[in-house]
């Protein structure tokens, strides 16, 4: 059976080098198909074309697991992780910055607590999307159905603290980040750019 042709994302800037980069170190070391490099890792045929073809980033760790088991030197992998992280710097400053209240119409404010909760969304997609996991794989992960974990990555709705402790070790995060994110849930309960108590501008 003929090796099935993956083609590069249509992404720009720093994610494009990294899958250049990622895509001419497989085929010059060998060109072995998804299910073959799977096999070595080992990875589901599914994941690593899911890495390659993105056109979301693969986590860290399956980069270095593709790039490993096609054969390249250790300088190579480092070579790679470095782009990946230039790559995941690049859109993480790339999502849209928070409007603060000062900004905001009167009718923007009314619906600030929604805008909040999209944001958090955003930023937990993101995370995802890091860990190179889909909605379902997280879904499974927690226990959960699809619709309730889609739910809090679009942005519709937030999960309970314990939820969201839950979905962040599902994703492979360390402790040390549940404070940062346990407070970033409560800034979007409240309505992050809701004005203090006491009427004054954030």
């Amino acid at each position: 059976m003929p090796k099935k042709a993956i083609k590069k994302p249509p992404v720009q800037g720093a994610s494009a080098l990294f899958f250049t980069s990622l895509h001419d170190l497989v085929r010059t070391h060998g060109d072995l198909s998804a299910a073959s490099i799977g096999e070595r890792i080992p990875r589901s045929r599914q994941a690593v074309y899911r890495a390659l073809a993105g056109p979301q980033l693969p986590s860290q760790r399956i980069t270095g697991e593709i790039a490993r088991a096609v054969g390249c030197t250790e300088e190579q992998v480092e070579n790679l992780l470095a782009l990946w992280a230039d790559a995941v710097g690049e859109k993480r400053t790339s999502t849209p910055p928070v409007r603060t209240w000062p900004d905001l119409s009167e009718s923007e404010r009314a619906t600030d607590r929604s805008s909040s909760i999209r944001n958090f969304g955003r930023q937990l997609t993101i995370l995802r999307e890091e860990s190179g996991l889909t909605v379902r794989e997280v879904a499974r992960r927690t226990d959960s159905s699809a619709s309730t974990i889609g739910g809090y990555f679009a942005g519709r709705h937030l999960p309970p603290r314990q939820y969201l402790m839950a979905l962040l070790q599902a994703m492979g995060r360390p402790s040390s980040d549940v404070e940062h994110w346990l407070q970033l849930l409560n800034e979007a309960r409240a309505g992050r750019n809701s004005p203090p108590a006491d009427g004054t501008a954030k």
